[in-house]
C-alpha cells in the first residue's frame, strides 16, 4: 500500500512541476514500482490528473496554459542535425556521470565532516548560490522561467535577455551560467534542505544546448553554400538554438536520472513540441548509453546504495557468475528449535537478536526445516497470551512449534520441582486465550507428579516459506525476488536448513561483485 501511494505521489509531483500527467505515470512506473500493478497504475493517473487540474485552477505561472514552455517554431529539424544531436546525447551522458559521480563524493565528505554542522552548510550554501546567481547573467531569475527562455526562438521582434547580446558573448555567457549551476547543483543535493534536481539538470543540459545551437546557427550563417547545410538554401533561418536547449536538456537528465521513455513524454508534454520528439529521443538513448557504457548507476541507485536501503530496481541484470552459498558463506544464522523452550529463553531470544525472524527446525540434532516464524508474529504471539494472565502461565511456561507425532493437541511436559494444583479429574481450568494459542490442560503422570502447561504455536509458523537449493545461481534468485517481491528464501539442502537470504543480502552481495570487477 505504502509502494502505491509513493507511486501515486510521485506522478502527482511530476504533473505539478511540469504540467505532464501522463509522463507522471510513466516515471512512477519506470522509477517508482517494482513491477506493473494495475491499480497502482490508475492511482497514479488519478492523482497525476487531479495535481494537473488544480494547477490549472490556481494558474501559479499566469499563462492559463497547461503546457508550460509552449513552442512554436518556424521550421522543423533537419537530416543533418542529427548526427548533432547524437554529440548531444553522448556529451549528455558525459555530463550525468560525472554530476553522480561528483555528487556522491561530496555527499561522503559531508557526511564524514560536516555532519554537525548542517545549518550552517545550509546558510552557507544560500549565501554563495544567491550571490553567484546575481552575478553571472542570465542566472537572476527563477529556474523554471529560465529554462522558458532557453527553449524560445529569437524573432525579430523577441525582448528576452538572451536574445540581445551578441551570439558570441550570449554563448560565453551561457556555459559560465552552465558550469555555475552544475556545481552548485553537485554541492547542494543532498544537502539538509531539498535543493532539487530535475529542474536544475534539465537548465544545465539547457544552457549547454542553446550555446552549441548558437554556434551550429553561426557556421551556419558563416558557410551557407556548403553541402551540409543544402537543406537551408531556401530558409532564411535555418538552425533554432532553442531546439538545441530542448534536446540537451533531456539528454543531461537521462545521464543523471536514466530516465527514458517518461522523459520523452515529459518534454512533449513541456514544450508541446511533437516535431521534435524524434531528436529528443534520439539524445535521451545516446546519453543512456554513453553513461552506461562507464558504468555509472543513476543519482538515484547511487543514493539508495549509499543509504544501504534495500531497493531491488526491476531492471537490475547481473551477470557474474555465483550461486547461494556464496551469499551464506562464513555465516551463522539463529533458529528455533520445534520442542524445549520456555517463555522466559523467547523473552531473552527476542531481546538479544536483532532478526526480522527465525527459521524452525527439528532440534538441534536435527536441521529439518519446519518452516519460518516472524519475529512480529511470535512477540505478539506471547504479548496475547501473557496480556490475558491465566493462573498457569508464567515464564518457565513451555512452548513448542510443532504438532505431536500423534496429532493430538494435547502435550503433558513434566516438571518435579512445581507444584501446580490440578483438579480431580485431571485438568485444570484454562482461560480462552491460553486455549487459543492450542495450550495443553494440566495433567498428571502415573507417578503422581504434577505437569505443566506447554502452549503450541505452530500456527503461527509459516511452513509454506520460498525455498531453494545452495547452488541456485544468483541470476535465478534475482528474478525470483523481482518476479514474486518476496522479503527472503531459506537454502535448504535435501529439506536441510542451510541459510536464508534476505533482499537485502542480494543486493550487498551484487554491488560487492560488481564493484570489485569494475
Amino acid at each position: 500500500i505504502n509502494a502505491e501511494y509513493g507511486a501515486a505521489g510521485a506522478a502527482g509531483g511530476i504533473a505539478v512541476a511540469f504540467g505532464a500527467p501522463i509522463g507522471g505515470v510513466l516515471f512512477s512506473l519506470e522509477e517508482i514500482s517494482s513491477f506493473l500493478n494495475f491499480k497502482a497504475l490508475l492511482q497514479a493517473l488519478i492523482a497525476g490528473i487531479v495535481s494537473l487540474l488544480i494547477v490549472k485552477r490556481v494558474d501559479m505561472f499566469h499563462t492559463g496554459r497547461i503546457v508550460q514552455f509552449s513552442i512554436n517554431y518556424t521550421h522543423a529539424w533537419h537530416w543533418f542535425e542529427l548526427p548533432l544531436f547524437a554529440l548531444i546525447g553522448v556529451i549528455g551522458g558525459l555530463v550525468g556521470c560525472l554530476f553522480n559521480v561528483c555528487n556522491i563524493q561530496w555527499i561522503r565528505v559531508r557526511k564524514a565532516n560536516f555532519g554537525q554542522w548542517k545549518v550552517t552548510e545550509v546558510c552557507l550554501l544560500g549565501i554563495v548560490s544567491g550571490t553567484l546567481n546575481y552575478m553571472v547573467p542570465y542566472c537572476k531569475s527563477s529556474m523554471l522561467e529560465l529554462l522558458g527562455d532557453l527553449f524560445q526562438d529569437c524573432t525579430a521582434g523577441s525582448t528576452l535577455d538572451i536574445c540581445q547580446d551578441r551570439a558570441l558573448d550570449t554563448t560565453l555567457f551561457l556555459l559560465l551560467g552552465g558550469t555555475v549551476k552544475l556545481v552548485l547543483c553537485i554541492l547542494t543535493v543532498g544537502a539538509a534542505v531539498p535543493a532539487g534536481l530535475l529542474v536544475p539538470s534539465l537548465c544545465v543540459g539547457a544552457m549547454y544546448g542553446r550555446a552549441l545551437g548558437l554556434v551550429m546557427d553561426a557556421v551556419q550563417k558563416t558557410y551557407p553554400d556548403s553541402f551540409m547545410f543544402t537543406e537551408c538554401f531556401e530558409q532564411g533561418s535555418c538552425v533554432i538554438p532553442g531546439a538545441y536547449a530542448i534536446v540537451a536538456s533531456a539528454a543531461t537528465l537521462t545521464g543523471v536520472t536514466r530516465m527514458t521513455i517518461s522523459l520523452a513524454v515529459i518534454m512533449f508534454e513541456l514544450t508541446g513540441g511533437l516535431e521534435y520528439l524524434v531528436p529528443v529521443i534520439i539524445a535521451i538513448l545516446c546519453s543512456k548509453a554513453t553513461a552506461d557504457a562507464f558504468g555509472i548507476e543513476s543519482i538515484f541507485e547511487l543514493g539508495i546504495e549509499e543509504n544501504n536501503f534495500p531497493y531491488l530496481d526491476p531492471k537490475k541484470e547481473f551477470f557474474h557468475e555465483a550461486y547461494a552459498f556464496d551469499i551464506n558463506e562464513r555465516r551463522a544464522f539463529k533458529v528455533i528449535h520445534s520442542t524445549g523452550w520456555s517463555f522466559r529463553d523467547l523473552n531473552d531470544l527476542l531481546e538479544r537478536s536483532t532478526c526480522s525472524g527465525f527459521p524452525v527446525v527439528v532440534s538441534p540434532t536435527d536441521q529439518t526445516l519446519l518452516g519460518y516464524i516472524s519475529a512480529k508474529e511470535l512477540k505478539g504471539a506471547m504479548m496475547e497470551t501473557a496480556v490475558t494472565k491465566p493462573h498457569n502461565v508464567d515464564a518457565n511456561t513451555r512452548v513448542r512449534f510443532c504438532a505431536n507425532i500423534d496429532d493430538s493437541d494435547i502435550v503433558v511436559a513434566h516438571d518435579k520441582r512445581t507444584s501446580t494444583p490440578t483438579t480431580s479429574s485431571g485438568a485444570s481450568a484454562v482461560s480462552p486465550a491460553a486455549a487459543s494459542a492450542s495450550s495443553t490442560p494440566l495433567g498428571a503422570d502415573n507417578d503422581g507428579s504434577p505437569a505443566v502447561l506447554e502452549l503450541d504455536y505452530t500456527r503461527y509458523v509459516n511452513s509454506s516459506v520460498l525455498q531453494v537449493e545452495p547452488y541456485a545461481s544468483v541470476q535465478f534468485l534475482l528474478s525470483l525476488f523481482k518476479a514474486l517481491g518476496n522479503r527472503m528464501v531459506i537454502v535448504t539442502r535435501y529439506s536441510k536448513f542451510e541459510g536464508i537470504i534476505t533482499k537485502k543480502d542480494l543486493i550487498t552481495f551484487m554491488r560487492r561483485i560488481e564493484h570489485a570487477h569494475h
